[in-house]
């Protein structure tokens, strides 16, 4: 398993590598977004030792992606005032982004384009991804992190909305060894990605949240605000709950169970990052220079 892994991982790099990225800023001018002067920019290679801004800086009020559920930016959802960590250092904007299923329409996909994203990581299992495929825009690299469903807690329908069996699949993400591996997996390849990601599960709340946590504990973000951004999913599905009884809102205690469960293990979710998950220093210092603006 461990191999296949690796393996997989490998192969990624290889092609990432093999591939010069290119921003087209056309989706942005049809969109009204930016002026036609502004150019395109290529992404660095992993080896590249001058890192090169490759995201667009203009600037939009919020993101609006209708037909993706749950789509925001890990950095905050007010660009003008992204997120602070506990130094005081403001976390860059349109580099990593968190949703739902990315069903996204003709619209939403050339909205991707324009935000530079050149991966999307399914975090969903292999049922899911094969009932409601991901819609992603050409030219974005599509990486499964699950093969199969068997590193994922068994779950039934009616158990959706109970909060202690919520709780028991928060804890799964740290006890499992198979969870830890792919969370590893897929900690490492963003930090060797230059350009826009997405990654995201089914509703963009528990394994997105639990995932976007542990981003945050890394760049040292306040747990109030760590707290504040996984409530978030409630707010940004504030219509989709209203309209589906059957769709839960997240509970403070769901990812409360995931950070005892790391703490009582390691002695804080950061030890666990370091020894649970064994994440490199140079993998979280690289997740360091792409998140914060003066890292």
């Amino acid at each position: 398993e461990d191999f296949r892994l690796k393996s997989k991982q490998n192969n990624f790099l290889f092609a990432r590598d093999a591939r010069i990225y290119r921003r087209s800023v056309l989706g942005l001018i049809g969109l009204g977004l930016v002026p036609p002067m502004v150019v395109t920019a290529l992404v660095s290679c992993r080896d590249q030792q001058t890192r090169q801004e490759v995201l667009p800086t203009v600037q939009m009020p919020l993101l609006n992606l209708p037909s993706i559920h749950n789509f925001r930016d890990v950095a905050g959802i007010n660009e003008q005032e992204p997120y602070r960590n506990q130094q005081g250092v403001a976390l860059r904007t349109r580099t990593l982004y968190r949703s739902g299923w990315i069903s996204a329409d003709d619209a939403d996909a050339r909205r991707l384009r324009t935000l530079g994203v050149d991966v999307v990581y399914d975090l969903r299992p292999q049922e899911q991804r094969q009932s409601h495929p991901d819609q992603v825009p050409e030219g974005v690299e599509y990486v499964p992190l699950f093969q199969s469903s068997a590193a994922h807690p068994p779950s039934s329908r009616e158990q959706a909305t109970a909060p202690q069996s919520m709780e028991e699949r928060m804890r799964f993400f740290v006890s499992d060894q198979g969870m830890r591996t792919r969370t590893v997996f897929l900690l490492e390849q963003m930090a060797l990605v230059d350009g826009a990601q997405v990654f995201h599960c089914t509703q963009g709340s528990d394994l997105t949240g639990w995932i976007t946590a542990l981003l945050h504990t890394i760049v040292d973000l306040p747990q109030e605000v760590i707290m504040q951004d996984y409530l978030l999913s409630n707010e940004r599905s504030k219509r989709e709950i209203e309209s589906a009884t059957d769709l839960p809102r997240v509970q403070a205690s769901y990812l409360q169970a995931a950070m005892h469960e790391a703490a009582s293990r390691h002695g804080s979710v950061q030890r666990f990052i370091n020894d649970g998950l064994r994440l490199s220093a140079d993998a979280q210092q690289r997740l360091r220079a792409k998140l914060l603006v003066s890292a």
